[in-house]
């Protein structure tokens, strides 16, 4: 498997956690929308792009690592969470890093 596609999980609302696969490369639009007890998710590096949406209304999301092998991080892919305290995990100077200082999200480099 190396796709995620559309809505695959979305509203999955007892989903806790995730870390993605070894060998997937993309994540697809609203493939995680509104799963609400989502509060942590791990991509590997092989994942290359994001699509719009893929993570909105996951209201408990406290924390996901993006790695420095996304390049295509789509719009609005964290939006609607009610977290303050969420943290992406990224690269200094990767798509993840300046997604999240555009977007205003608190980061830290790994």
């Amino acid at each position: 498997m190396t796709v995620i596609d559309n809505w695959t999980f979305q509203s999955c609302r007892t989903l806790k956690s995730i870390t993605i696969p070894h060998g997937v490369t993309y994540i697809g639009s609203f493939a995680f929308s509104d799963c609400e007890s989502l509060t942590e998710i791990v991509l590997p590096d092989t994942m290359t792009s994001i699509d719009h949406g893929a993570f909105t209304g996951c209201f408990a999301l406290t924390n996901i690592t993006i790695p420095e092998s996304v390049t295509d991080i789509g719009y609005r892919i964290i939006d609607n969470i009610r977290s303050k305290s969420l943290t992406v995990n990224c690269k200094e100077g990767s798509h993840a890093h300046k997604y999240a200082t555009k977007n205003g999200l608190y980061y830290e480099f790994y």
